[in-house]
């Protein structure tokens, strides 16, 4: 969906927030909820909830460079410019630490899991 194009725009009644539902490739789609974070995230009050957020925000970050290293890699093969070699080290750094880190971020809320059941 471009930037002002709010044509999978829907309002949901029954959760009374804006959705943004749009057809992402390879027959996949995406719906995008806005709402106040305090309050799904229980302000802060919660450990899981709290490493789910944190999780949610590696997540986009991991995403956002996966496609930027995604982009600088297609301009290479269309256009031939191979001086983008900094740019491609520079994402894979990125994704690579975003990885672990999210990585870290499941076995944060594993391990909480894995305390409170015993």
């Amino acid at each position: 969906m471009r930037e002002g194009d709010h044509s999978g725009t829907v309002f949901s009644i029954k959760n009374n927030t804006w959705d943004n539902c749009f057809e992402v490739g390879g027959g996949l789609s995406s719906t995008s909820r806005f709402g106040n974070l305090g309050k799904v995230f229980k302000e802060g009050q919660s450990d899981l909830l709290n490493n789910i957020a944190r999780l949610s925000v590696l997540y986009e970050d991991l995403r956002l460079e996966i496609d930027e290293l995604r982009k600088v890699h297609d301009s290479r093969d269309e256009n031939g410019e191979f001086g983008n070699e900094y740019r491609v080290m520079y994402f894979m750094r990125r994704a690579l630490a975003t990885l672990s880190e999210f990585r870290g971020g499941l076995t944060v809320i594993l391990y909480g899991r894995m305390m409170n059941s015993s």
